[in-house]
């Protein structure tokens, strides 16, 4: 086989999984696939390592393959965070004990409650980063405050429930 093919063939697929990559990237990142769905980063990542393996020691068919693999995987992803490019905004999101207790909190309010009402449920309740600032400085909540600062990295989560007494 001649170098040349082998070239144009390597050349032609770094350049179209480049282009599907960058397509992903004008909107996404990666970190936001990892946050939104970690298996299908981590086999896009997956997918990305058998492109990268078969352009060094694959043949071309390898090549060709997996770099349409690739391409596919790159489409893939951003239809599936395509959804997301409707969001209302910069916001975060946190919960705890299922989506009745769901807290959207952003400095603007959403304008349309239906995108998040599909994502989040209909008991999603919205608190801008002042409110919420305010509720840990009441007398109640101080000890979580003086507990962050001391332990930065520490994740507040609820405590194991007791198994009932029989």
């Amino acid at each position: 086989m001649s170098t040349r093919k082998v070239d144009r063939t390597l050349r032609y697929w770094t350049d179209k999984t480049a282009a599907a990559k960058a397509a992903f990237e004008a909107k996404w990142t990666l970190l936001s696939l990892e946050n939104g769905d970690p298996s299908l980063a981590q086999r896009l990542r997956e997918q990305q390592s058998l492109f990268d393996t078969a352009c060094v020691t694959g043949t071309m068919d390898e090549v060709e393959d997996q770099g349409a693999a690739l391409v596919r995987g790159w489409e893939y992803c951003a239809a599936e965070l395509g959804d997301w490019a409707e969001a209302p905004g910069a916001f975060l999101t946190g919960g705890a004990d299922g989506p009745e207790t769901c807290v959207l909190i952003s400095y603007e309010r959403p304008e349309s409650d239906e995108w998040v009402r599909k994502h989040y449920g209909e008991s999603w309740v919205w608190m801008s980063p002042d409110e919420v600032a305010y509720l840990l400085s009441l007398p109640e909540l101080r000890q979580v405050l003086a507990v962050k600062r001391q332990f930065p990295t520490s994740a507040i989560q609820p405590r194991a429930r007791e198994p009932d007494a029989g």
